[in-house]
């Protein structure tokens, strides 16, 4: 069974560049490399360097964070995704189905938009052919548990609210 990878998302994806990237520090100017007739030249230069870097370091992690922060997952986008890795339809997850690939994208969709989207579980079952809040919650429940025993461990849903 394939799930839907946090790290294959636009989100995972900028915050693994972020991560990635490690500001340049100032590498100490040894002695031994520098003679005596072109001192100031390579310490002025490896300055100016290091700075130019750390201003583009900067400028890109500001983009990131920006980034991250306009993009908000949608459900539709969440639906979209999880029916195609699953391969079924929209109408597959609207009706009464109970066959496997149904029932764990519906397990699926809710995990996700439960976790990326400010929607609350009656919005939710709403969109997902009128199941009530209690049916959302346990089928985030089950997926949870599906993700860990894949060895995909995120930190739990807090009761109250989402993501």
């Amino acid at each position: 069974m394939l799930i839907a990878s946090y790290r294959h998302t636009e989100r995972g994806i900028l915050a693994a560049r972020k991560k990635a990237m490690i500001l340049p520090f100032v590498q100490p100017v040894r002695k031994h490399n520098i003679s005596s007739d072109d001192r100031l030249v390579p310490v002025v230069a490896v300055r100016f360097e290091a700075f130019m870097s750390m201003v583009q370091a900067e400028q890109t992690a500001r983009w990131i964070e920006e980034r991250q922060k306009r993009y908000r997952a949608r459900f539709d986008v969440i639906e979209k995704r999880i029916c195609r890795v699953f391969k079924v339809t929209k109408n597959d997850l609207h009706s009464r189905r109970q066959d496997m690939a149904s029932v764990s994208a519906r397990q699926a969709i809710c995990y996700w938009a439960r976790r990326l989207t400010p929607l609350s579980s009656p919005q939710i079952g709403k969109r997902l052919g009128g199941c009530d809040h209690s049916s959302v919650l346990t089928r985030v429940a089950v997926y949870h548990q599906k993700r860990a025993k894949m060895g995909r461990h995120l930190r739990k849903l807090h009761k109250g609210g989402g993501r």
